[in-house]
């Protein structure tokens, strides 16, 4: 499947989320593979959403594949929060560098990415 990144003023109902968009505390606001509602585009700018990828048949699939792969907590992130959240993804990688690279532990990665990047800088001994 290929996606495309689309700003919130050319979103069209109809339009499918190839990925899951979540609000500034990680919690999922809109489910990947979701049909886009009128209500759903008018409610991203008030979530300060920008920009969202949807499904795109035209799209180059190398490039949607990279784009479907970037967390969406990064949409509104400064250069320094991706950096900390770049630190952070390293520490944990480096972490769990001795367990078997699996679908699992991949979602469980991120999700203490996630995590770790909502507490405050320097309150877990070894990360950023």
């Amino acid at each position: 499947m290929a996606v495309k990144r689309v700003p919130v003023q050319e979103l069209r109902p109809g339009m499918i989320v190839a990925q899951a968009i979540e609000d500034d505390r990680g919690r999922t606001v809109i489910p990947a593979a979701a049909r886009l509602t009128p209500m759903f585009i008018k409610r991203m700018g008030a979530w300060g959403i920008t920009e969202v990828l949807v499904e795109d048949d035209a799209a180059d699939s190398e490039q949607a594949s990279a784009a479907a792969q970037r967390p969406a907590i990064l949409q509104d992130a400064s250069q320094e929060e991706r950096e900390r959240m770049r630190e952070i993804a390293m520490a944990v990688q480096l972490r769990f560098s001795n367990v078997p690279d699996t679908a699992v532990m991949g979602a469980l990665k991120r999700i203490v990415v996630r995590h770790l990047v909502t507490i405050k800088p320097g309150s877990v001994p070894g990360l950023p």
